[in-house]
């Protein structure tokens, strides 16, 4: 599947009309109580990409070349950034935890425990994520 198909807009489309397309999807997947985030992710990508017009370029250069795996790279190279900033995320939700822990308990090395815990199993839940939307990507799903 395409950015375009994704966004639903012809090659042709122009800036405002992708953006158009992005924003009505976003807010569809939003009122929608599922909230998909495979999809928003989707979305971001294909509006990210096609909305820049040498992103657009190279895209579509890979996408007449009918390599798949060149769209991949460039669609991970592009996520990565995210990734990162996802990681990051991780780190102060891990504080609040052990902040938390340390009101309930006093205890310092139990919120220690914790909140390298809650570090280490966000940042595998993050490579998690990021692993299934390239194993998807790849597929072509």
């Amino acid at each position: 599947m395409s950015h375009y198909d994704t966004l639903g807009v012809g090659r042709r489309a122009q800036a405002a009309e992708i953006a158009a397309a992005a924003t009505s999807l976003r807010a569809a997947v939003v009122l929608d109580h599922d909230r998909d985030h495979y999809m928003l992710a989707a979305i971001d990508e294909a509006e990210f990409v096609l909305s820049d017009p040498d992103r657009r370029r190279v895209y579509d250069r890979t996408l007449a070349s009918g390599r798949p795996t060149a769209a991949a790279t460039a669609s991970a190279a592009i996520a990565w950034p995210r990734l990162a900033g996802s990681i990051l995320a991780v780190v102060p939700a891990a504080v609040v935890v052990g902040c938390v822990v340390w009101l309930l308990t006093r205890d310092p090395v139990l919120t220690q425990v914790t909140v390298a815990g809650a570090v280490v199993v966000g940042v595998l839940g993050v490579v998690a994520a990021a692993m299934l939307v390239a194993v998807r990507a790849r597929s072509g799903a």
